[in-house]
């Protein structure tokens, strides 16, 4: 792109942006090392998103992220919240953000909305293997029970069961899934959870059991949802997850990157 070029690009994109404070230079340099570079103005926004300009970055929130629902309608509320979070870290901090990949060759929304949906795919993919060895893990209780009624719930509503914790624990506060993590995956006890918190251990133990009986909580509710089962079948089957919570939280958070 010629040297007029750019100083016209220069002047529609401070029109379009005008609160971003880039200088000539920034801006030119910019373009110059990208020169297949079609919309310049989008390259304005990304360069000011890459240059920590606050403008850009809430011109950014306003323009693409508010978007992302609509772009992202093959996966649920949560992936793509979750999404959202993961393309915040992944365009913006690090020694090599990903925004100052971006070329201006597509338009900056097309181009976002491809590496969100990347992101959204993998979490996806991740969430029915995290579904899967959950139900796996509880398997196991055919074979640690005598019971025949546990064994006969276990088989008949493995999926609905497994599905019904994954999505419960997805529900759970950072916090609260940290704390489990700690003391489920990295088997911390509850002293060595209240030094890292720097709270009493008697403390970090109410709030891994706070966390514990949330989990129970919201699987029941997600259940008691989906399943039709009366009152002394449902808590039969909260019985299976009782069993296995420690075992199917190892699989479901191990798999969770922290």
């Amino acid at each position: 792109m010629g040297h007029d070029a750019i100083d016209d690009a220069l002047r529609f994109a401070r029109l379009r942006w005008p609160a971003i404070r880039l200088s000539d230079e920034h801006y030119r340099a910019y373009v110059a090392d990208r020169p297949g570079a079609h919309h310049v103005v989008d390259l304005y926004l990304a360069c000011g998103c890459a240059a920590g300009d606050p403008a850009a970055l809430a011109g950014f929130e306003t323009e693409i992220i508010t978007r992302l629902p609509a772009m992202l309608t093959r996966h649920d509320a949560t992936i793509v919240g979750e999404a959202r979070s993961i393309l915040y870290e992944r365009l913006f901090t690090g020694t090599a953000p990903r925004i100052t990949t971006y070329n201006g060759t597509v338009e900056l929304k097309n181009w976002v909305c491809v590496v969100a949906n990347r992101i959204a795919m993998d979490l996806g993919r991740r969430a029915g293997a995290a579904t899967r060895r959950a139900a796996d893990a509880l398997d196991t209780v055919a074979e640690t029970t005598d019971d025949p009624q546990l064994t006969f719930l276990k088989a008949t509503y493995r999926a609905e069961l497994a599905e019904a914790f994954r999505e419960a624990a997805e529900t759970l506060s950072p916090e609260q899934r940290n704390l489990l993590r700690f003391h489920v995956v990295d088997r911390l006890t509850s002293d060595e959870v209240g030094a890292v918190y720097r709270v009493h251990r008697a403390t970090a133990a109410r709030w891994i059991e706070r966390a514990r009986d949330t989990l129970i909580a919201r699987t029941r509710r997600r259940l008691l949802a989906r399943l039709r089962v009366d009152a002394a079948e449902l808590e039969s089957i909260l019985r299976i997850v009782r069993s296995r919570l420690d075992v199917s939280l190892n699989e479901l958070l191990a798999s969770k990157p922290r």
